[in-house]
């Protein structure tokens, strides 16, 4: 019976350190496990950070693309409004100028076609109002000329009309108009004094 003892003892023995071994097995296995799965997940974390780069540096590069895109097309109006300018189609040209929103000196450039126009529109104006003048269309002149009394001569040529619309009307027996006219004649030759008579 003691071989039998000692048999059994020796199993308990051996089980004892199975038993541990498999313990130190079964520990190192879950410490493998737990490397795997964190690696795992550091492997999808950076999946997940490179697609989040890549992702950033295609919206970067569109982005800039369309920024130099936008940027083209803002000097080819700037350049096609230029031409209008120097055309002198400055209404078309302000039109332009006004979509670029201060692009470049737009702004500036805007403004001075607006006083070209303004100037071209003054000209034709004074033009008109001479050809109705040498038309002996004076009432029509001296309202023309009024308005424009600023440039060249325009407001002593609106007197002057005024002046010989007033000889006109007196010479039709229109004193009551003829009246009015040597009074917007002003000081003209001697307006003030046919005017009291």
């Amino acid at each position: 019976m003691d071989e039998n003892k000692l048999l059994e003892k020796n199993n308990k023995i051996d089980m004892k350190a199975f038993l541990k071994e498999e313990e130190a097995r079964l520990a190192d296995d879950l410490k493998m496990v737990a490397r795997n799965r964190s690696l795992a997940k550091e492997k999808k974390i950076m999946k997940i950070f490179t697609i989040i780069v890549l992702c950033f540096s295609t919206i970067l590069s569109a982005a800039y693309s369309l920024g130099s895109e936008y940027d083209r097309e803002k000097a080819r109006k700037y350049q096609e409004a230029k031409v209008l300018q120097e055309r002198g189609m400055y209404q078309d040209a302000i039109e332009v100028y006004d979509t670029l929103y201060g692009y470049a000196d737009s702004k500036s450039r805007m403004n001075q076609c607006g006083k070209l126009m303004a100037e071209e529109k003054t000209k034709k104006t004074y033009e008109n109002a001479m050809d109705m003048f040498e038309k002996e269309q004076y009432l029509e002149a001296a309202s023309l000329f009024s308005r424009i009394k600023e440039y060249e001569d325009a407001g002593v040529k609106a007197q002057e009309s005024y002046y010989k619309y007033a000889e006109v009307c007196v010479a039709n027996d229109e004193f009551e108009a003829a009246y009015y006219a040597y009074k917007n004649a002003l000081d003209y030759s001697d307006a003030s004094e046919k005017m009291k008579a």
